[in-house]
């Protein structure tokens, strides 16, 4: 009887292990022989892979001793033949409670074109996020008492219509939030973004988005804030070009968003065009930088970002005037 089940238990296993060899024939890693850069997976034996079937896009984690494990689709485009897949990962906490079963996580997406896909590039940007939770707070670290002082530069004409440049320590600090049902108002001085370093601005937290506001508009939300209780109150009491859109979440190189919601251009104008900037080293550390920038008519506005720091740089450009400013961050205190 002890020999027949042993049999048995040996032929379930086999049986097993040809159906897994067989599934993971169908399924393709990541791997390209290439260096990509930062997050891209791309190297041997990597533990995520992918699988193009019937108009979608999947990925895998591997096997996973216990739940508790996930694997996410952050975000696919398609560019020239190559499918870039964003994706993110999470493990259980040592203090989750999980189900002790082995687990396979895995996600899929629609893929975004019906033409052919030469390449598929899997990108994690575990590390840039925590992605599930869906607060800008987790990318930009915006809380009462935090710091940031730059190196401000501005050249611009005098009264006398000279030229002049001018140089000081420009410090932008976190005075207050006032926390609503669906948004966060952080009250800032040293608004560097629209050169007006002497003057308090907002930034108001929706989700995953950075929306802007002047020095007016901050005081009449401030004064009346617990009228606005909602981010929808707020959009039908103020003009659509006092809410402007200057952080959305998370920032991927190509990636274009509009600085007001009315914007419905197809030209990068009065948009934010994302692009992947030089590192940059802080404190001896070095860190992936991102850069945004901004072009309408008059004016031309680049913004230098690390994740869980902040703002780098501004640089701003008017083409109508002389009218250039630079500031560059030197020291920080992010809580």
């Amino acid at each position: 009887m002890m020999k027949k089940l042993r049999l048995i238990v040996f032929f379930v296993i086999l049986s097993i292990l040809i159906m897994s060899v067989s599934f993971a024939g169908d399924i393709n890693s990541g791997i390209t022989g290439k260096d990509y850069g930062n997050g891209v997976v791309d190297k041997p034996n990597s533990e995520v892979t992918y699988q193009i079937k019937d108009g979608y896009i999947y990925i895998y984690w591997g096997q996973k001793p216990t739940g508790g494990y996930l694997i996410k689709i952050k975000e696919v485009k398609y560019t020239n033949g190559t499918l870039y897949v964003y994706f993110y990962t999470k493990s259980p906490a040592p203090t989750d409670i999980v189900t002790q079963v082995i687990t396979y996580p895995s996600d899929k997406v629609k893929l975004p074109t019906t033409e052919e896909i030469k390449e598929v590039k899997l990108i994690n940007i575990t590390n840039d996020m925590v992605a599930e939770n869906g607060l800008a707070k987790r990318y930009f670290p915006l809380t009462k008492g935090s710091y940031w002082i730059y190196n401000f530069k501005i050249k611009e004409k005098d009264s006398k219509g000279n030229i002049v440049e001018k140089s000081k320590k420009v410090k932008m600090q976190i005075l207050n939030e006032y926390k609503s049902k669906d948004y966060v108002l952080y009250e800032l001085k040293g608004d560097i973004i629209n050169v007006a370093p002497e003057k308090r601005f907002g930034f108001i937290s929706v989700s995953d988005n950075i929306y802007m506001v002047d020095e007016n508009v901050l005081n009449d939300i401030v004064k009346n804030i617990k009228s606005f209780d909602s981010f929808e109150k707020l959009i039908k009491k103020f003009e659509e070009d006092s809410l402007r859109i200057i952080f959305k979440f998370p920032l991927l190189s190509g990636k274009k968003y509009p600085a007001y919601s009315y914007i419905k251009r197809e030209d990068v104008l009065y948009s934010w065009v994302v692009a992947k900037e030089k590192d940059i080293i802080l404190r001896g550390k070095k860190y992936n930088q991102f850069k945004i920038e901004y072009k309408s008519l008059p004016e031309r506005i680049s913004i230098g970002f690390v994740y869980g720091i902040g703002i780098t740089y501004v640089e701003y450009h008017h083409n109508g005037s002389t009218c250039d400013a630079y500031a560059s961050l030197v020291d920080f205190k992010v809580k």
